[in-house]
């Protein structure tokens, strides 16, 4: 059994989910352990344990299986044909997150690693025998993307592999540039297509079937997800820090809508707590303005402490923005579809609950 770990402090759920997506449209047999779930051949199982999750992988005949890797204890025993790094952010993680990405990569063959984010071949320095290759917007990667051309609910670009690379096997694979088309939105979804199709090139699946197989992919759960009521539309995001915020708010820009609802999670609120993030939020995203804001969940001083609460209202009534608090989203919903009209545009910011009825 091929195991293949995914490590970072974005995109990791996205690049699982696409890549099983693409072992699957190649005819692989494929397990995956993450955040949504433990999966043989795209079937949910009930196992929370992973020990547990790998054995059955085992007795499945499963021929690779994909983990979405959190704490250290995830690569304790575990050796990696193949890792994907997504992303290192030196502002949130931690120790902890740093000894993971080193332990994960001292005990695999290769890594796929995202070179443009911060840091991130630091991570590597001093690790030997490590086959590398490194993909991103940068020319200077082995894989890149070119063209790039995003419209509303799609995004089509070139995959540009600009040196040869050798899979798993031994096979050489030449420089090619070959067109992507998704149907999904934000640019981030280029870095994590990017990896997956690498990924899948190293392991020798078939370029043109992992092509297809991209273009079937309409949803994420979760990541970036949008949901349709009539003419109203709901973009669902589980954006947890600064950078997540910050890639989702440039992700609306792309899309077409007449009226902007905000949701947010209460608890994805704790990192705006400071009057500096989040004037330079509104000062990044005038569409602010125009918004009406709702937080949803019990306010407490874990989560939100009360200069925090009181700088954050005092930030929203002095910069006009219209503001609400619900304790549920299914309250605020209630409330608030009857009003909304044609071409409208709710944001949920934090979901982790899955919406009935409604949507």
């Amino acid at each position: 059994m091929k195991i293949i770990g995914i490590i970072g402090t974005h995109g990791k759920t996205s690049i699982l989910f696409i890549l099983e997506s693409l072992f699957s449209k190649c005819n692989k047999n494929v397990g995956v352990i993450g955040d949504l779930g433990v999966r043989i051949n795209r079937n949910k199982l009930s196992i929370n344990a992973d020990h547990e999750a790998i054995k059955e992988m085992k007795r499945n005949n499963v021929e690779y299986l994909i983990i979405e890797l959190h704490s250290v204890s995830h690569v304790e025993n575990i050796f990696f044909d193949c890792i994907v790094f997504s992303d290192f952010n030196t502002c949130g993680d931690s120790l902890e997150d740093l000894t993971l990405y080193r332990n994960a990569i001292n005990n695999s063959k290769s890594v796929i690693l995202n070179s443009d984010s911060d840091k991130s071949l630091s991570v590597i320095k001093g690790i030997s025998n490590l086959y590398i290759i490194t993909y991103g917007l940068n020319n200077k990667n082995t894989v890149t993307a070119s063209t790039i051309a995003i419209v509303q609910e799609k995004i089509q670009y070139n995959y540009y592999l600009q040196r040869g690379i050798t899979t798993m096997t031994g096979k050489e694979v030449d420089v090619q540039e070959i067109l992507v088309e998704l149907n999904l939105i934000g640019y981030q979804n280029i870095y994590n297509t990017l990896a997956a199709i690498t990924t899948g090139i190293i392991f020798d699946l078939n370029i043109e079937k992992m092509i297809l197989g991209l273009g079937e992919i309409n949803q994420i759960p979760n990541r970036l997800e949008i949901k349709k009521n009539k003419d109203i539309t709901l973009l669902i995001d589980l954006a947890k820090d600064s950078y997540s915020f910050k890639m989702f708010f440039e992700t609306l820009q792309y899309l077409f809508y007449k009226d902007l609802y905000i949701v947010i999670a209460i608890e994805n609120l704790e990192f705006l707590s400071c009057e500096a993030t989040i004037n330079d939020f509104i000062e990044d995203f005038p569409l602010i303005q125009g918004a009406n804001i709702c937080v949803v969940g019990k306010l407490t001083e874990k989560l939100l402490d009360k200069d925090s609460r009181k700088l954050f209202v005092e930030v929203i009534i002095r910069n006009k923005i219209k503001f609400v608090h619900y304790m549920t989203f299914n309250n605020y919903l209630s409330d608030y579809l009857p009003k909304l009209n044609k071409n409208d545009l709710i944001v949920w910011i934090g979901c982790r609950t899955i919406l009935k009825d409604m949507f």
